[in-house]
Parts: structure tokens; sequence; C-alpha cells
């Protein structure tokens, strides 16, 4: 189980660089982050494989199981903040939007998908810009004497 320390080093490397980056303006350091959070992602998904496979030959390590995997997701969740933060630089440096188009390579189908969209796929300034449906907030009741 030692990718679970290793994540915590590269979260915890990758918090104090993309804190270093924003207060430099440092494009480069920034982009560098967004490399290193795909291996963080790497070893969560490794540490998950290995925890379920464990488990499923000894059925009283459930509760320590359940406990690492949640310790790797946090730890894989610090290390999306700090990229967060590496686009938000890439951002205010160039003026470009990176946020889930980097070309890194993804651990999992369902991150590929979010991070990559299929080819020919353009968000416009129109959809972005469009107001979201207005919704009640209380919802009123014919003859009820606590309607708003």
């Amino acid at each position: 189980m030692t990718q679970i320390p290793r994540m915590a080093e590269i979260a915890e490397t990758m918090i104090r660089d993309s804190m270093d980056a924003f207060a430099r303006r440092d494009e480069q350091l920034a982009r560098d982050i967004l490399q290193r959070d795909d291996e963080v992602d790497q070893y969560r998904d490794m540490v998950f494989q290995e925890l379920i496979d464990e488990v499923t030959s000894e059925t009283r390590f459930i509760q320590q199981a359940l406990d690492l995997i949640l310790i790797s997701r946090n730890l894989e969740r610090i290390a999306d903040h700090a990229t967060n933060i590496a686009e938000t630089v890439v951002f205010m440096v160039l003026g470009e939007d990176i946020r889930h188009r980097y070309n890194a390579p993804s651990s999992t189908k369902e991150t590929a998908r979010l991070r990559h969209p299929p080819a020919g796929s353009v968000v416009t300034a129109a959809a972005l810009s469009s107001p979201m449906p207005s919704v009640p907030r209380f919802r009123t009741l014919p003859n009820h004497p606590h309607s708003y």
C-alpha cells in the first residue's frame, strides 16, 4: 500500500507548486502540475483495485479498506484542486481557458470523456451564457393556509 504515501507527497507538492505558480504567474509550472494530476489519478485507481482484490479474499478488512479508499479519494481531490488553480494560472497569464482540454492520458473512461470531448464538439458562448430556467422558490397550493 505504498501508493497512498506517494499520493500524499504528490498532492502536497502540487498544492505548493500551484500556489507558487499563482503568485509568480508561472504558466510553465502550472502546466507541469496538470501532468502530475494524472499520476495521482492512476495511484487512486491502483489503490482501489488492490483493496477490492484484498477484500474479496479477506472480508475482515472491509472497514480498513473503505477508510483507505476514502483517503485515496480525498488525496485525489486535493490534487484536483491544485489542478484547478493551475488551470486558472494559465488563463491569467495567457487568457487561454484550458479547463478539461489538456491532452494528458487519463486513468478512467469517465475522466477521459470529461477531459477530452469528442472531436468537433464546441462549447459556444451562447451555450455558456444561456440563463438557467427559472424555478419558483415556493410552491403555492390553492386554498392552503400556509401558501406563500
